[in-house]
């Protein structure tokens, strides 16, 4: 597979991507579009806030790393991000199975340490409805 793989620097922040369309300029079009279109739900990111931030897409320093021919474009991205170490990226691009069950693991912990409370609310009252269910069909048998 061809791709690239690229970096968007603004200020002292830079993001690491990768695409596999023929014209590395296509992606970045795309991600103007989601920093500019309040309606996306990339709008937000850490990329597109700071964007703006620091005056728009004018201030945006584009340079592709590598283009080639690749079997794993997402690992060799992955490869980029765990040396280079960017500031804006939220996500890794690429995860092997043992690595996403331990994100899924992190993340339902924190989950748990921060909603605590609320989670343990609607617990009990998903266990009260599900009593009312059953004492509901025993009364109807």
């Amino acid at each position: 597979m061809r791709g690239h793989i690229y970096k968007l620097s603004i200020g002292d922040d830079f993001y690491i991507g990768s695409t596999s369309s023929y014209y590395v300029c296509n992606r970045w079009a795309g991600h103007k579009h989601d920093c500019d279109d309040p309606k996306r739900k990339q709008y937000n990111y850490p990329l597109y806030k700071r964007i703006r931030e620091l005056g728009g897409w004018d201030k945006v320093k584009r340079e592709c790393l590598w283009t080639g021919e690749t079997d794993n474009l997402r690992k060799l991205e992955d490869d980029y991000v765990n040396e280079l170490k960017p500031t804006l990226n939220i996500t890794r691009p690429y995860e092997t199975e043992e690595q996403r069950k331990e994100r899924k693991k992190e993340t339902e912990r924190l989950r748990w340490l921060n909603h605590k409370e609320e989670l343990k609310k609607k617990r009990e009252e998903e266990r009260k409805e599900r009593e009312a269910r059953q004492r509901t069909g025993r009364q109807r048998g």
